[in-house]
């Protein structure tokens, strides 16, 4: 990653908070994604799930990091 990627992602995650977020429940369906988020840093480790996010910190910080790595997700 350049390091405008990394500032433009570390911004993201401050202004999304996604990992302050309370927990969601346990649900899932059987059409959609699970989507898990996983941070390490200087206060340990941290895990995020979020099913088939729409909109939200979770949505915006997925379509990010899809961007970041140049896949064609409309293919899959």
């Amino acid at each position: 990653m350049t390091s405008d990627q990394v500032d433009a992602l570390k911004k993201l995650l401050a202004d999304q908070a996604l990992f302050q977020e309370p927990p969601e429940t346990c649900a899932f369906g059987v059409d959609g994604s699970q989507w898990i988020f996983e941070l390490v840093d200087r206060d340990g480790y941290k895990m995020v799930k979020r099913w088939s996010p729409e909109k939200g910190s979770a949505q915006k910080l997925g379509k990010h990091l899809i961007a970041l790595s140049e896949w064609d997700i409309d293919t899959y």
